[in-house]
């Protein structure tokens, strides 16, 4: 039984640990993409300008 429950707590450990990971990965992608060069369509695009 302990056995069982080990096997399970690693496992809730391994599932935390992919979500932090997952999240990191889409923050990090998220800033990657705020980073590049400005280009005023996608811009626009995302309402971060005012269109006239």
């Amino acid at each position: 039984m302990n056995r069982t429950l080990d096997e399970q707590r690693a496992a809730r450990v391994e599932a935390a640990r992919r979500q932090v990971y997952t999240q990191y990965l889409m923050a990090f992608d998220e800033a990657m993409h705020l980073l590049q060069p400005f280009n005023p369509l996608s811009a626009r695009l995302r309402g971060l300008e005012q269109v006239n």
